[in-house]
């Protein structure tokens, strides 16, 4: 959505996102090269990515989101809160923003958003041995327009506009959960 499609690339099976200028969150609706696909109709899914990612300024981002349109989505978010590096969930519903946010951080990080009975919850951890720690948990943000359906992807922001920073993503699957 909104491609920059010289600000992506696959390199040795990742997939390489310029962190550019811009945010989904709230009035801004300014985010670049948000890649989404649709999910599978499953009851019970879970979207896993593993991302690198070092965040240098405030509110500069990237993760994961589960996304209706600009004003309805989660998102889990590794980005700058007060100076440091943090996990963010994003709850946007009808363009007001919920927040949780956990005070977790590595240059290497698995995501997870896991959707069922009718909520979202975020998780992540540094390793695939490691167990998942939460982020947050909250009702999906579902629009008043039935006809949208979910899409699940990838996406970077916040940057300066002359940053040249990347965020490496590999192994993007969407899983059945119990």
């Amino acid at each position: 959505m909104r491609e920059d499609a010289k600000s992506w690339k696959v390199e040795k099976n990742d997939l390489v996102l310029r962190t550019m200028p811009g945010y989904l969150h709230a009035g801004s609706n300014n985010s670049r090269n948000i890649l989404l696909r649709t999910p599978p109709d499953a009851a019970r899914l879970a979207v896993e990515v593993f991302m690198e990612s070092s965040p240098k300024v405030q509110f500069e981002h990237a993760g994961v989101v589960w996304y209706y349109d600009d004003d309805h989505y989660v998102s889990l978010f590794h980005e700058v809160l007060g100076g440091k590096p943090q996990m963010q969930m994003v709850i946007e519903k009808a363009g007001k923003p919920g927040f949780r946010v956990l005070n977790f951080s590595a240059p290497g990080l698995w995501l997870r958003l896991v959707i069922k009975d009718g909520k979202a919850l975020s998780q992540c951890r540094k390793t695939p041995e490691e167990k998942w720690r939460t982020v947050g948990e909250a009702p999906l943000p579902t629009p008043k327009n039935t006809d949208l359906r979910p899409r699940v992807g990838i996406m970077a922001g916040g940057a300066p506009k002359d940053a040249m920073r990347k965020v490496r993503f590999r192994d993007f699957r969407v899983v059945t959960v119990e």
